[in-house]
């Protein structure tokens, strides 16, 4: 990994860029927290993560990802993934992951489920969710 601490004299952006194997003229941006864990554990096993103290589990597949250091505001832009391992009537083929209520400073919530039927959606733990925060 690359560290930079203290104050730093000379131009860092070509190692950062090496470093970070980012080629070309284009900006570059880091994750401020990311987590990976598995929901069908309670509380959710974190397998995975940076900048995120816990995770726990409000309900069925119903989450909140708490940070270790806070974001500056509750602005972000974040990428969430689930999958499952197996397939069965609990975790459908049509699932998505969705962030419920307003991002925090502090933490983010998330739910699971079928959302793309016309009735209720049926929420499901999910063998893995995956959030990253920039």
């Amino acid at each position: 990994p690359l560290v930079v601490t203290g104050s730093y004299t000379g131009d860092l952006l070509p190692n950062v860029k090496a470093a970070l194997n980012a080629e070309g003229g284009a900006p570059i941006s880091a994750c401020r927290a990311r987590v990976r864990f598995n929901a069908k554990t309670n509380p959710p096993t974190i397998q995975s993560s940076f900048n995120v103290s816990s995770v726990t589990k409000v309900s069925t597949g119903n989450y909140g990802v708490f940070y270790t250091k806070e974001m500056p505001s509750g602005d972000y832009p974040f990428a969430l993934s689930l999958g499952n391992i197996e397939n069965s009537v609990a975790a459908p083929n049509v699932a998505s992951i969705r962030s419920i209520g307003t991002p925090t400073s502090k933490s983010i919530r998330l739910v699971s489920g079928n959302h793309f039927n016309n009735s209720l959606p049926q929420y499901f733990d999910p063998d893995f969710v995956s959030v990253v925060i920039f």
